[in-house]
């Protein structure tokens, strides 16, 4: 028989991989998990269950995707507050949460300035990375963030393991914009350091049932 709270650890790792992938197939699923050093030992037989369940829905296509219900979502807020309160690192974990969203909206403000050279809505430039002063500014913004925001994930990493990933992503993503890689920055479709972030919030908005139309304007 299956031990009912390794049953429940496993349902709580996925329905979070879905949860911050949005929708996703199996193998990428299997990967968020990976990234987190959560252990799913027969993660599609779990999905097909939590289907079942009503927790998961597959979407038809091309390429069937997961993502949660609405009853998905709140069991894994549920299972998550259950977790802080067993581990009783609620207060710790809100304590970093703190920290790090006061840092959003100088994250956020970076990403545009990256993105914008001029960012007035009646004209807006992009910016094509041929100024190197200027995206060294840039990056010197991010750099002290960054400073910042390790400490804070370190206090995350001491709460809860499954949280532990994060500080050393954000150093690799900082390395490959040194490096002169321009999508390291923000880039959607790589482990961008703004990428790394999003994530990182809505997994601490999961872990705490915060709503992320209720926090302060960035």
């Amino acid at each position: 028989m299956t031990d009912p709270a390794s049953l429940a650890d496993a349902t709580l790792a996925t329905l979070l991989a879905v949860r911050l992938r949005g929708t996703a197939e199996t193998p990428a699923i299997e990967a968020t998990l990976a990234t987190m050093a959560l252990t799913v030992e027969d993660p599609q037989t779990l999905l097909g269950r939590l289907e079942l369940a009503g927790l998961l829905e597959l979407r038809d296509g091309p390429v069937p995707r997961w993502r949660l219900t609405a009853d998905g979502r709140a069991e894994g807020e549920r299972l998550m507050a259950v977790e802080l309160d067993r581990r009783n690192v609620r207060e710790a974990v809100t304590h970093a949460y703190d920290l790090f969203i006061a840092r959003n909206g100088a994250l956020l403000r970076a990403c545009t300035a990256w993105q914008l050279v001029d960012a007035n809505p009646s004209s807006l430039v992009t910016n094509e990375h041929t100024d190197a002063a200027y995206d060294e500014a840039v990056i010197e913004r991010l750099r002290s963030i960054h400073e910042a925001v390790l400490p804070i994930c370190g206090q995350f990493a001491a709460a809860l393991d499954r949280l532990a990933s994060y500080g050393p992503r954000f150093t690799a993503a900082m390395r490959r914009i040194d490096d002169g890689d321009v999508d390291a920055f923000d880039s959607p479709g790589t482990d961008s350091y703004h990428a790394i972030w999003f994530e990182l919030h809505e997994n601490l908005l999961a872990t705490l049932g915060r709503d992320r139309s209720t926090e302060p304007l960035p």
